[in-house]
């Protein structure tokens, strides 16, 4: 089964971008990120990498107080910009984990590093780490409603959302809530004067 989102540690270009990560003025680093860990607390500090230009972050380590060592990751990960239509800058990670032989630097704008196992092989995008985003509400509404109909071609139950009286061309599906059960094509009215006249 495929871990989510929500079981890694994640650095993304908004968190930093609200810290002045990216503006020139802004010192080098280290910055220190937090997150919770169980009841323990992780820092991840990292840095504007300048031998290698302003394009860079380096990933410094991960700490942790229970940790018996700093686990040191000393990994680098390019930058990107975009300018979006609507003004303003936008920026980017490029994912710097291999994939079939080459560096995948998909542009992202969170990086993932995931807590299962002890392969460390650093943060990455999501593809690369083969994480999947956790379920929605959305999602649990529209897997509800799938179900349901499936219950009902199996019990041979018309769904009549869309369907209409033929003589009058009145919705039936006004009157199937109302203790009505529609069998036929035609609204309880018609068929009433049908079976009169």
């Amino acid at each position: 089964m495929r871990l989510t989102t929500t079981k890694a540690f994640s650095i993304s270009t908004e968190n930093l971008n609200k810290m002045h990560f990216f503006e020139p003025w802004s010192r080098t680093g280290p910055y220190d990120l937090q997150f919770a860990f169980g009841s323990d607390v992780v820092t991840i500090s990292l840095e504007r990498s300048l031998e290698m230009g302003d394009r860079w972050v380096r990933v410094l380590s991960m700490t942790c107080p229970n940790w018996p060592e700093k686990r040191v990751l000393n990994q680098l990960i390019g930058i990107d910009d975009t300018f979006p239509y609507f003004g303003g800058r936008r920026f980017w990670f490029r994912c710097p984990l291999p994939k079939d032989g080459q560096i995948c630097s998909n542009r992202v704008g969170v990086l993932y590093l995931p807590l299962a196992g002890d392969s460390y092989g650093g943060f990455g995008c999501r593809c690369c780490h083969n994480l999947r985003y956790p379920p929605n509400a959305n999602n649990a509404r529209e897997t509800n409603r799938a179900t349901l109909r499936k219950v009902r071609k199996l019990l041979n139950y018309q769904i009549l959302l869309y369907k209409h009286c033929e003589d009058c061309g009145v919705s039936l599906a006004l009157f199937e809530g109302k203790g009505v059960t529609i069998r036929s094509k035609r609204c309880p009215k018609c068929q009433e004067a049908r079976s009169r006249g």
